[in-house]
């Protein structure tokens, strides 16, 4: 696989993640919201809780997505022989830590990690 193509998968999975963190705390707000809601045995209320039933379905499907992908990405970073490449990867993009976190915890330069 080309590093371009690595690169490219690395940086949707970071969005994807992204998107599904979103995600959960839309649908924990809603969830919050439909709380309130719960007491009153009405058709909206029936009609929302179903509504919030299919939000959990697709944000079942996220996660179930982003962890397939994560998987894929541990399946590759654990080829790397170098241990401290390795880490280097699962923190920036398994642990979405930036560049200077990084060289704080390796006790590298960050133009070190960097390159």
């Amino acid at each position: 696989m080309k590093i371009a193509t690595k690169k490219e998968k690395l940086e949707r999975y970071r969005v994807n993640l992204q998107e599904l963190k979103r995600f959960a705390r839309e649908y924990k707000m809603l969830e919050d919201l439909v709380r309130i809601l719960s007491p009153a045995d009405t058709k909206e209320t029936k009609a929302t809780l179903k509504n919030l039933g299919n939000e959990k379905v697709k944000l079942c499907r996220k996660v179930n997505s982003v962890l397939k992908e994560k998987r894929a990405i541990e399946k590759e970073i654990d080829k790397v022989k170098n241990s401290t490449e390795a880490m280097l990867l699962r923190y920036r993009y398994i642990d979405g830590k930036e560049w200077e976190e990084i060289s704080e915890l390796l006790n590298y330069s960050e133009r070190n990690i960097y390159y």
